[in-house]
């Protein structure tokens, strides 16, 4: 994962894990089915929040849904990292840029997708919102879907499943 801060600053050293880029699946004749792609997820660095309540109002204008007493707790708390909302669309992104608010940092993970949508979902299995398998393929083969043997990173993994028969 990498991090990216509103302010453009240098950021603090990051509080999460690295993510791990896992293989694509593809069926014998080569169609994708399953790949990784990025996604921006928000959270706040509570001691570089200036005002915890304008900023709660602030973020509310791009997250209309949320809980205005809950963001004020999280944008008040002692931790360093206080994740506000995973996967943002780039236009919540750029809204969230736009607000200026200090405290508030990008964080970039990678998020597992089907473009098939639900061919072999069944097969192909799920993963959690940290991005760990948790059913089928994905779990079965996660030490082939996330390491090479020569350390370059990991080949895409073909089933012998044909989407064409499948659908």
């Amino acid at each position: 994962m990498t991090r990216s801060t509103c302010q453009g600053r240098a950021p603090a050293p990051a509080p999460v894990e690295q993510s791990v880029d896992r293989a694509d699946i593809t069926d014998r004749n080569g169609v994708l089915l399953a790949t990784s792609v990025t996604a921006f997820s928000l959270y706040a660095d509570p001691e570089r929040i200036w005002d915890p309540v304008e900023t709660a109002r602030a973020l509310r204008t791009v997250f209309p849904h949320m809980d205005e007493a809950g963001l004020i707790r999280k944008l008040s708390s002692k931790s360093r990292f206080e994740f506000i909302q995973r996967r943002l669309t780039p236009s919540q992104k750029r809204a969230v840029w736009e607000l200026a608010q200090p405290g508030l940092e990008f964080v970039e993970e990678s998020r597992r997708v089907n473009p098939q949508g639900p061919l072999a979902g069944h097969l192909l299995g799920l993963s959690n919102r940290d991005g760990d398998p948790v059913t089928g393929i994905e779990r079965a083969m996660n030490d082939r879907l996330t390491t090479a043997a020569d350390g370059t990173g990991p080949e895409p993994l073909a089933l012998s499943i044909d989407s064409r028969e499948q659908h």
